[in-house]
């Protein structure tokens, strides 16, 4: 059975969904409830995140394994501004 990148980054992903979920239930149990920001907490899990998907579009792009490329229809476009507000 022969693995794709799709498939290897779906496990990736997963096993890191796990790991932040068994971080996130460790540290609420052991600062508990009354010290734990958790709207602090996931603002920072979104901007790493975003920070780390952003190089590695350039990266993936330069690599030629994916080509990103900006939408040419008007109307995407539309749907995109629409969705954005």
């Amino acid at each position: 059975m022969r693995m794709t990148w799709g498939n290897i980054l779906v496990w990736g992903g997963c096993f890191l969904y796990a790991l932040y979920t068994n971080v996130i239930y460790t540290s609420v149990a052991k600062y508990g409830d009354d010290n734990w920001d958790m709207t602090c907490f996931l603002g920072f899990v979104g901007l790493f995140c975003a920070i780390i998907n952003f190089f590695l579009l350039f990266i993936v792009d330069y690599l030629g394994w994916e080509t990103f490329e900006w939408p040419g229809k008007r109307s995407t476009w539309i749907c995109m501004t629409m969705y954005a507000i």
